[in-house]
């Protein structure tokens, strides 16, 4: 079972796989045509541009626009949730999302997602209490997110950016080396995050 299975679970009669993009029309009444390269077109109310660096909507709505390194590097991976994978958390760990500090400013964020499925794999029918309560709080926090960080914000504009990210990586780049700040930043973290008993991070 994927985060993938789970997020079309109903709408496997709307969603199509297989087309290549090549490129959209707008029209008059407000709506949008994404062609393919098969020929054929999908026409919508809204469309959404998640097709990467490399994203072809993007190079004809702002043809203008350029890719910038911004000299961060990312890898990401998934990892299956087995007793072997289990043993190697701790409690804490297996609940949301928990991050470790490494030396030089390195980070690494992790997220433990656990689906409630049949043991063949089958979806289950509805969704439980937990899980119904989640989509609403992510529409909400998105919102929140906008409203915080609009395209206007000073934190967005080149000179104040690149001062922030410095600012950023100094910060845990010294966290990382001090015992005392290390723990005072987990400790905050953990605070945050509303928990009552966790182990400090030391040196």
């Amino acid at each position: 079972m994927t985060l993938r299975q789970i997020l079309l679970t109903g709408m496997e009669d709307v969603v199509h796989f297989g087309k290549e993009f090549t490129r959209y029309e707008r029209h008059g009444d407000g709506t949008v045509t994404a062609h393919f390269a098969d020929g054929t077109s999908a026409t919508g109310d809204l469309l959404v541009a998640a097709d990467g660096t490399g994203s072809r909507v993007r190079r004809q709505y702002l043809p203008h626009a350029r890719i910038e390194d911004s000299v961060i590097v990312a890898v990401s991976a998934k990892v299956p949730v087995t007793e072997e994978t289990r043993a190697l958390l701790t409690p804490e760990m297996l609940h949301g999302i928990s991050s470790v500090f490494a030396p030089g400013g390195l980070l690494c964020i992790w997220h433990v997602m656990e689906f409630k499925w049949d043991r063949d794999g089958g979806l289950k029918h509805g969704m439980g209490g937990n899980e119904r309560e989640m989509i609403p709080y992510g529409f909400a926090r998105v919102r929140d997110s906008l409203a915080r960080m609009d395209g206007d914000a000073a934190i967005h504009k080149p000179v104040i950016g690149r001062a922030v990210l410095a600012m950023t990586r100094a910060y845990f780049g010294v966290t990382g080396r001090v015992p005392a700040l290390k723990r005072k930043f987990v400790d905050d973290l953990y605070t945050y995050r509303g928990a009552d008993e966790h182990i400090s991070g030391g040196g």
